[in-house]
């Protein structure tokens, strides 16, 4: 039977009949044939959803996307929920690039196909989850024409994956010079249905030549006019929803979702969710309504919906910036945090979620910026002092790196950090604030003051380790070696009831070790790893116009930089330039001995931290003893490493160190006994 016959006979026993019969011609592989049924149906009802959307799946397989596309969206517009031309449209759409309403579409189809392969890959790269798509046919997965649960769409024509071969449309519409027409009728119809595109009605005019004799017959071009003012007639439909109230809309929106109403909410805002500026608060409370159900993925596709139509609302960026982080995206929702705040300097959510997120993040600069954001509208903020320690802390950091340097290639930022720490500071508050300000002081340059801070806490808390540590530290800035040396011992003395200054700077920040975890049962035990993990064994002696501490200076920068050879070369350099000044040359002397450890000439590292010695042994450090002990277990001899350890813990101030010390002991007691 011929598709004329069909479509004659049938046109009496009604609609229903005939996309039975058009379905059937696509089964056999008589696509032509089918897409003139469902062309004829669309001239008698163009109101028919099922009849656009299998025109769009022919034209598709035809390879016409523009106009699969178009048959889709009519498709929708007369049956938004139609889920199998939503699938259809979303997969067309991911082919041609159109992400964000291929992404629209696919979470409307997943209302009824909610875990479809092809489409949970559309989500999911849109929400920035790497996920190839399933390289299977559209047959072998559940097909567009089931429901897993439900009442069942209407039957719809499924079709496979482009593979490479040409679909063939035997008898097909042709390209528009091929077909003859009377040009007095083509004017007098376009005339009579009031259009303007001549192109336009005989491109439609092909898909109706229901004889396929090549000539557009008055009754095909009816066909093809009434279908064009149809299509036409969806056009103005899509401008004229700009005209909706969006402020309106807006405040109900916002007002659901106050009340908890957020699927009322979603529903409200799903017809209004265009690709134009104005609708970007609408796509901004459609994503919060669905991050109130917990649909992250969705939401998080709204807010980046809003973002692109709007780029500089603040809460949409920080709200966006939240559902990233609920999804564990730290490094992306810390960008969406700090775009808020730039908007918004004022934004207190958004500077406190960054100060957070860049914390977990370790991004210290972006911390900062939160911070000061933070105490600019709130001098007294909770965390007042922990942003003091941190900008100590960075100080701090930038001291150990540059302070060794005699002419550091950049300008230093530590002394204005230290200087804005003492802004946030204040005096007779408690004793750690008070320390604080010392320690800030000296990190300013301001030596001087540094030194009377610490003598009037010293005044107050003569018993307080940390403040005779930190005035050793000064007094050795303002070239006051010999009592620095004594301030130093005073506070090893002290140093069982106090807290190192680094703990004070980082208290949550410090990682605590003790013997129990240790593994006493490794057999390879790395010394030199544990060694230099500490403190470095010298202070910092800064340029005082001296060619021995030039010299001494340029060989801890080698140090730094591992290039032990050429630091014994600069140390040797600067003991033959040294005079009086013993503390200098034993720190010199010292110094040959750690580079001769990082050598791993351990025999000549002993040798010279024991000349050191014997130049004050008064003054020994636990530092040397310790660096010692792991000189002598390189070399095996580990009841000399042993005392060496055992010596160093009661001049040791850090728990930490002695922890480390302890831990030691244990292995070189251990490996003693074998």
């Amino acid at each position: 039977m011929s598709v004329d016959e069909i479509i004659d006979g049938n046109a009496e026993q009604g609609i229903d009949k005939l996309i039975s019969e058009g379905e059937y011609f696509y089964r056999k592989g008589r696509y032509a044939e089918s897409l003139r049924v469902f062309n004829h149906v669309i001239s008698l009802d163009p109101s028919q959803s099922l009849a656009w959307f299998n025109r769009g799946v022919l034209l598709e397989t035809k390879g016409d996307l523009k106009g699969a596309q178009q048959s889709f969206e009519i498709s929708l517009d007369l049956d938004s929920s139609f889920a199998p031309a939503a699938a259809n449209l979303a997969v067309l759409l991911d082919r041609i690039g159109d992400n964000s309403e291929a992404t629209k579409w696919a979470l409307n189809a997943m209302s009824t196909f909610d875990s479809h392969p092809l489409l949970k890959a559309i989500v999911d790269k849109s929400a920035g989850v790497v996920q190839k798509s399933p390289a299977k046919d559209w047959k072998e997965v559940s097909g567009w024409g089931s429901s897993k649960s439900g009442k069942a769409p209407n039957a719809a024509i499924i079709i496979p994956p482009q593979k490479g071969e040409e679909i063939n449309f035997e008898g097909g519409p042709k390209e528009i010079s091929s077909y003859e027409f009377d040009a007095d009728d083509l004017n007098e119809i376009m005339e009579i249905h009031n259009l303007e595109s001549k192109e336009q009605l005989l491109r439609e005019a092909t898909l109706h030549d229901r004889d396929t004799n090549l000539f557009l017959d008055r009754g095909e071009l009816e066909n093809a006019a009434r279908t064009v003012k149809f299509i036409d007639s969806k056009i103005p439909k899509e401008a004229e929803s700009i005209s909706v109230d969006v402020v309106t809309l807006e405040a109900e929106l916002k007002e659901l979702i106050k009340n908890g109403d957020y699927e009322k909410a979603v529903e409200l805002a799903k017809p209004q969710l265009k690709n134009q500026a104005e609708f970007a608060p609408i796509w901004a409370l459609s994503g919060g309504a669905k991050a109130k159900m917990n649909d992250l993925n969705s939401a998080i596709i709204d807010l980046k919906k809003s973002i692109e139509l709007n780029p500089f609302s603040s809460t949409a960026n920080h709200n966006l910036g939240v559902m990233l982080k609920k999804s564990s995206k730290l490094e992306e929702s810390l960008f969406y945090f700090e775009k808020a705040l730039e908007i918004d300097s004022d934004y207190l959510k958004a500077a406190n979620n960054l100060v957070n997120t860049a914390k977990e993040l370790g991004r210290s600069d972006l911390e900062l910026k939160g911070y000061r954001t933070l105490l600019r509208e709130n001098s007294s903020h909770p965390n007042r002092l922990e942003f003091v320690r941190l900008l100590l802390s960075l100080a701090k950091s930038e001291s150990s790196v540059l302070g060794t340097i005699e002419q550091p290639l950049t300008i230093k930022e530590g002394p204005s950090l230290a200087k804005e720490a003492l802004l946030h500071l204040k005096d007779d508050m408690s004793l750690d604030e008070s320390i604080l300000i010392a320690e800030a002081m000296f990190f300013a340059d301001q030596h001087v003051e540094s030194v009377e801070q610490w003598k009037k806490l010293i005044v107050e808390n003569p018993k307080e380790s940390r403040i005779w540590s930190g005035l050793s530290r000064s007094l050795e800035r303002i070239g006051e070696y010999d009592k620095s040396e004594k301030c130093k011992i005073k506070a090893e003395e002290l140093s069982s009831t106090s807290e190192s200054f680094e703990n004070l700077l980082n208290p949550d920040r410090i990682n605590q070790k003790s013997e129990s975890d240790e593994d006493h049962n490794k057999n390879f035990v790395d010394l030199q790893s544990a060694a230099s993990n500490l403190p470095k064994l010298s202070n910092e002696i800064h340029d005082l116009g001296d060619n021995a501490v030039e010299w001494y200076n340029k060989g801890l920068l080698l140090m730094s930089e591992n290039k032990f050879s050429e630091a014994i070369s600069c140390y040797d350099k600067s003991l033959t330039q040294v005079s009086e000044d013993l503390n200098l040359k034993i720190k010199i002397i010292n110094g040959k001995g750690s580079a001769f450890y990082g050598m791993k000439m351990y025999a000549e590292s002993i040798n010279s931290y024991h000349e050191a010695m014997m130049l004050d042994p008064s003054s020994v450090s636990g530092l040397v003893l310790y660096n010692l002990g792991v000189s002598y277990a390189e070399l095996k001899s580990y009841q000399d490493a042993i005392n060496c350890f055992e010596q160093a813990i009661p001049r040791l101030s850090d728990s930490e160190t002695i922890s480390r010390v302890k831990s030691q002991i244990k292995i070189c007691k251990k490996l003693h006994k074998n």
